[in-house]
């Protein structure tokens, strides 16, 4: 069995496992989790399900097993354009219960304890402590002010080495096997601005839109329900979410101009921009706003991504309406606690140019021709000048810094790529690498 067909059976089946074993209630949860319409198919094999399993099956692998043998199952499953594929996982724990079926699913660890949280973590119950305590969360971090993509300074909030290493332990044993909607596409393996851009290329227009203040704006009310939603202890809960948001100090924020009402969202515990857990916990804490804008765009025969806090919307009818679905979007982003920089959104139609994260996708996906032009130039320079003639800004490993420019172009355009590199094959390095050495 394939592995995917392997999951979504699991997923399927957790689904069907999250609430009372009857028949009609567990169809519905089936649906929910399919987002399926058409549930004729998935009718008839809740049928013969409950027809082998009079009563709840005691073991989630063996109801999963039953449903992927399944004749019906795997007919669906052959059909490429109506596989199923479970869009919501059943992660809420039913009133009573014990956490849900779909925990065995994901596999995440299991947590019943601050103990069991802190062995898990490599730590003993001080240092657990010490780095989950609010008050001390300003000796946990470094901070940097950068310049962002428009000039307007943006804050990063590092955590030092032991909390990073913390942080890092929950992103890849727990959070990476928890899957945020497929309409994200940043800080995801396999995805990429690229796959964000894919599914508005040629179309008659795009709506581009940007969320305000992306990693501040989910406080740790928020990131507590994550973690919450797997069935884990209060407790657990609160020392998980405290060891991934932090409170910025007021100098640190008067240090970039940040005061007032602009400043609130980032003195409250919110997910620090810069920390290795924080991408992960803002794609799940949007998971229902992405479900309602994929829903949205869905009934109106639209296209929807999101990139990190660049979203997209496109379509290919007239757009008379565009006013309209922009206020839609603005109140369902404010309604899931997310605000949209209206001085951001760009309509681009058709005759003009369209870019999302880069890339232009009028006809096709592709890099901005000045972008690929520029790097070609600054290549031929160094190439005969010298590398050092083209370093203005002083990276510290020009050569690695080019080879991934061409790394990003090559993504979106092999051919073009294959020319940047044939210059960049002619520049002359020294042996270390990074400084140049001007041509004879």
């Amino acid at each position: 069995m394939s592995s995917i067909r392997s999951v979504t059976a699991r997923l399927l089946a957790a689904a069907l496992l999250t609430g009372d074993w009857h028949q009609a209630d567990a169809e519905r949860r089936a649906a929910t989790a399919l987002g399926a319409d058409d549930t004729a198919w998935l009718g008839a094999l809740l049928t013969r399900v409950f027809q082998r399993f009079e009563h709840r099956p005691s073991r989630l692998a063996l109801l999963a097993a039953f449903i992927a043998a399944d004749a019906g199952f795997q007919s669906r499953w052959n059909d490429l354009e109506a596989r199923p594929k479970v869009r919501k996982p059943s992660l809420q724990p039913m009133p009573g219960r014990d956490p849900p079926a779909a925990l065995a699913a994901l596999e995440p660890p299991v947590l019943a304890t601050t103990a069991e949280l802190a062995a898990w973590l490599g730590l003993d119950a001080d240092l657990l402590d010490w780095l989950s305590e609010p008050r001390r969360g300003r000796d946990h971090y470094r901070y940097r002010w950068q310049a962002g993509r428009n000039g307007k300074q943006r804050l990063l909030e590092i955590p030092k080495q032991r909390l990073a290493a913390v942080q890092r332990r929950i992103l890849h044993g727990l959070l990476d096997r928890l899957p945020p909607h497929e309409a994200a596409h940043g800080f995801r393996r396999g995805h990429s601005c690229l796959s964000f851009a894919v599914p508005h290329a040629g179309r008659r227009w795009v709506l581009r839109l940007d969320l305000k203040d992306f990693f501040p704006s989910i406080p740790y009310g928020r990131v507590f329900r994550v973690f919450a939603s797997l069935g884990y202890p209060e407790q657990v809960c609160r020392t998980l979410a405290r060891l991934c948001t932090h409170a910025t100090p007021a100098p640190v924020l008067a240090a970039g101009g940040l005061q007032g009402a602009a400043a609130a969202a980032w003195r409250m515990p919110h997910l620090p921009h810069g920390a290795p857990a924080s991408p992960a916990l803002a794609n799940l804490c949007a998971f229902r706003l992405d479900l309602r804008l994929a829903a949205l765009a869905g009934s109106l025969g639209l296209a929807y991504s999101r990139y990190a806090d660049d979203m997209a919307l496109s379509g290919d009818g007239p757009p008379r309406r565009i006013h309209g679905l922009h206020l839609l979007v603005c109140r369902i982003a404010l309604e899931e606690g997310f605000e949209i920089n209206t001085r951001k959104t760009r309509l681009m139609k058709a005759g003009s140019r369209q870019v999302l994260t880069g890339l232009t996708v009028n006809a096709k996906v592709n890099a901005p021709r000045d972008e690929y032009d520029r790097l070609k130039a600054i290549l031929h320079n160094c190439a005969r000048f010298g590398p050092d003639s083209q370093n203005r800004e002083g990276h510290p490993r020009f050569r690695a810094h080019l080879q991934g420019r061409i790394a990003y172009i090559h993504s979106v355009s092999p051919a073009r790529a294959a020319r940047l590199r044939a210059v960049f094959e002619q520049v002359r390095w020294r042996e270390n690498g990074d400084e140049g050495v001007e041509s004879s």
